[in-house]
């Protein structure tokens, strides 16, 4: 049976965040304390205009060339790979 293996990395970036980027990467927010409401805040049109930074969780390595045209960064150094137990 092959491994499974889960992807962690970090994006940062000031415009709205990307939802469709879960459904495209597999991925989801790393801490539900933390990377949830950052993401809410994003998305709130209310909310003064800042530099978020959010981590993330997923089943594929992230594309960073599709988060950089939503006007989001992958930062470099912050993707890493486990296998699954």
């Amino acid at each position: 049976m092959a491994k499974e293996y889960r992807h962690q990395f970090t994006v940062q970036g000031h415009l709205t965040f990307p939802v469709d980027m879960l459904r495209y990467d597999a991925c989801w927010p790393k801490t539900e304390a933390e990377d949830v409401p950052a993401i809410a805040d994003s998305l709130n049109p209310l909310v003064k205009t800042q530099t978020y930074t959010i981590r993330m969780v997923g089943c594929l390595p992230p594309t960073e060339g599709r988060w950089a045209s939503f006007g989001w960064k992958v930062l470099s150094g912050s993707i890493s790979r486990y296998a699954l137990t």
